[in-house]
Order: C-alpha cells, then structure tokens, then sequence
C-alpha cells in the first residue's frame, strides 16, 4: 500500500510540472526527471495512474487553460493565448481546440454567435457536456436592464485580503471532483487526521486546480488539506503544501454546488475585468471553518482566488 501512495505522489509531481510549465516543450527527460521515474518506463507508469497517456494530458490541459483565458481574459488576442499554451501558431492552437470542445476559439469568445457546435473529443472521448455559454454568468449573455445593478453586486461580493502562509497537509481526490470520492477523500481525511497534529481548530481548505465546465469530473484535481504546524513530519497518503503569503480575491458564500459555480463565474468573468488585479499562478481555495463530510447540499465556505496586478509580468 505504500508503494501505490509512493507512486501517486510521484505521478502528482509530474502533473504540477505539467500544469505549471504548459507554454514550453514539456519533453519526456524532464517531466519523468520530475517524477523522480526513468523516462524509459514513464509513459507506462503515467498511462497507468491517469488513465489516459501523457501525451493526450499535456494536450488537454493545454486546451482546457486556452478555454479559461478565451473566456476570462478577453484582453488577450488568440494569438497570444494560443502561445502561452505551448502552440506554435493560433491556426494550430484553433484547430486543436476545435476538435476537442466541438466550438472555435472565437465562439468561446461570443458564444451569442457560435453555430451549432459539433461534438468534439471531450463528449466522444470523455462524456463531457460543453457549452461555452456555461462559462460565462447568466447575465453575461443577456441584454438585461439591470445588468449594472447585478455587475455593481458582483464587485461588493469580493474583498481583496493580504493572506499569511498557511502550511498544510492533504490527500488527493482519487476521482477528482465527483462527489462520491471527495466525500471519501473527506472521511479518510477525518479518520488520518488524528495522527497528525493540526491546527486551527475544524478549519479545512480545499484546492480546486480545475475548471468544471472544460474538465471530466473525475479529471479535475482536487486536494483535501488540513493545517499543520510548520516543521510537522507526515507519512503518506498525506502529503505536504502550503497557501502561499500574498493577496486573495475573497468572498464568502452560502449555498448549493450550483450556486457556488455561477459564483465562480462572475468572480472570472465580471470581477477580475473591473478589478485591477489577474489570478495568480495558483489553484482557487475554499476555506471551510467548520467542515462536515455528510452535508445538506449547502456550503458555507470562503473562496480565496490569489491575484497578482494586471500589469505584473
């Protein structure tokens, strides 16, 4: 048992390579080096732990972050996007992203005018639903008459907070974001946690790296974390990270998984362009004060979305 926690740990190292180096090459000497693997039995050991092979992942994330940043950064031309994803050119990257979401770059832009989408990889291969108007709040696609009113509510439900570093210990979703295995993520978490000396009372952290609307649920990473003391030794399946010092985007919410996704989505698509701040190089957080595995299906939690200035590079 050991030895399976050992090498999803290595594997887990590969992925955040993967994700934080997608402008770039990613060639097979480095990703497996950053596993700690010999790249000779690399694709076997990765193909076998994700269920799909290293080329096809460092694909889709590439796509999957083009999604986000066609739909959260219209400041950006395709062009640019299509660069910062690792593509050579934007007719690459268009081509690309057409068979796998069944829409162009350009009807992500402006779903209003997309025409009826095709089915790409992502439904045939993964039974993923897109739509590229679910990226976006509901008011984002409709000439309303109070869409000031909504756009000013949207900016007061967002406050920008310096943040300490947090360290913390977690356990990853074997299944990402389907809800049966973050509830067992959770209960493993609770029933663990007694060896570990934590802190902070029931605070609990989540760390979403994905986006739900472009990625499979059980794709998506998830990490369940608890706080620990800084210099605290632990044994797998824990693993050890932190929330780095820096400012947040931060806002409280209150209600249904639905509710808190439609809240994501104007914090991206409606903060973030008034504010004078873009997300950092980070995965959002959800701060749970006093966390409960079996739920009602109402959250309470807070969002932290860490931001750097627009302008930074």
């Amino acid at each position: 048992m050991d030895s399976e926690f050992e090498y999803r740990n290595r594997i887990q190292q590969a992925v955040k390579y993967i994700c934080h180096n997608l402008d770039g090459p990613l060639a097979l000497e480095e990703v497996a080096k950053a596993a700690s693997f010999s790249e000779y039995h690399f694709h076997r050991i990765f193909s076998g732990f994700m269920d799909e092979t290293l080329g096809n992942y460092i694909s889709r994330k590439r796509l999957e972050q083009g999604a986000g940043l066609l739909a959260y950064r219209p400041d950006i031309s395709i062009t640019d996007i299509a660069l910062r994803c690792g593509y050579s050119s934007s007719s690459n990257f268009s081509k690309a992203f057409s068979l796998h979401f069944g829409y162009s770059p350009s009807e992500v832009r402006n779903p209003a005018k997309a025409q009826k989408s095709k089915m790409g990889k992502l439904k045939s291969k993964y039974g993923k639903e897109f739509s590229a108007e679910d990226l976006y709040p509901d008011f984002e696609l409709r000439n309303q008459n109070d869409h000031r009113q909504q756009l000013m509510e949207v900016l007061k439900m967002v406050e920008v907070k310096e943040i300490e570093s947090v360290q913390l210990a977690y356990i990853s979703s074997p299944k990402g974001y389907d809800l049966d295995s973050v509830k067992q993520t959770w209960e493993e978490i609770s029933i663990r946690a007694k060896n570990i000396q934590n802190k902070e009372g029931e605070t609990r952290y989540a760390f979403c790296h994905d986006n739900p609307f472009v990625v499979p649920p059980e794709k998506a990473r998830y990490d369940a974390c608890i706080p620990v003391k800084e210099n605290i030794a632990v044994a797998l399946p824990f693993r050890k990270c932190e929330i780095p010092k820096g400012i947040y985007a931060c806002s409280h919410f209150h209600g249904s998984v639905d509710e808190l996704l439609d809240t994501y989505k104007k914090i991206f698509a409606s903060w973030f362009p008034q504010s004078e701040y873009e997300p950092d190089e980070f995965p959002a957080i959800e701060k749970y004060s006093a966390f409960e595995c079996s739920g009602d299906g109402i959250l309470n939690l807070e969002i932290m979305i860490k931001v750097k200035p627009l302008n930074s590079i």
